[in-house]
């Protein structure tokens, strides 16, 4: 179609009608191009990235002055238990461990109407940044007895406690968390 025959068509047709053709050929493409934006991000994105994930271990120990019984798993730690909380014998009730992303928390329930909750927040130069909070059961609500953020080297332990397990007992919690 050249020039001239466009011209005509368009006072053949009248003004209104040539007008209403370019705007709906308008509305449609607008249409279009809002459908493509509102399909096309997730498909243009790609992966998604990894979240950080770490491998969070929580050990329960009970600590007593009762006997010098060390269990298997502790002994590489049994020296600094020892010197940190002056008992001698140190037995492990529970261990957890899970992978966990960043941000997100693992709970573990300890021994008695204890447990812990354990956020992983950052990871660099081998370092693991921890938010730790211990938690004890009254009544029906939980205390709050730590909340307290803690940087260590990759794959070593935190060591926390000290709290007797059973009212007039001599028997303490002792908490050790790693992570990598």
């Amino acid at each position: 179609m050249n020039v001239k025959t466009l011209r005509e068509a368009k006072r053949s047709a009248g003004p209104g009608v040539w007008r209403r053709r370019t705007d709906s050929v308008s509305r449609f493409a607008a249409l279009l191009v809002v459908l493509v934006m509102w399909l096309a991000p997730p498909a243009l994105a790609g992966p998604k990235p990894k979240s950080a994930r770490y491998e969070v271990t929580v050990w329960a120990i009970r600590a007593t002055r009762a006997n010098k019984t060390v269990s298997p798993e502790l002994r590489t730690i049994a020296k600094e238990l020892r010197k940190r909380f002056k008992y001698t014998g140190f037995t492990l009730e529970k261990k957890k461990t899970a992978k966990v992303a960043a941000g997100r928390r693992m709970d573990a329930q300890l021994i008695g109407r204890y447990r812990l909750r354990v956020t992983p927040t950052a990871r660099k130069k081998g370092r693991v940044t921890l938010r730790l909070e211990v938690y004890r059961r009254e009544g029906k609500k939980d205390k709050r007895l730590v909340g307290t953020t803690v940087t260590i080297r990759a794959g070593r332990s935190q060591l926390l406690g000290g709290w007797r397990i059973e009212p007039g007992r001599d028997d303490v919690l002792i908490i050790a968390v790693s992570a990598r």
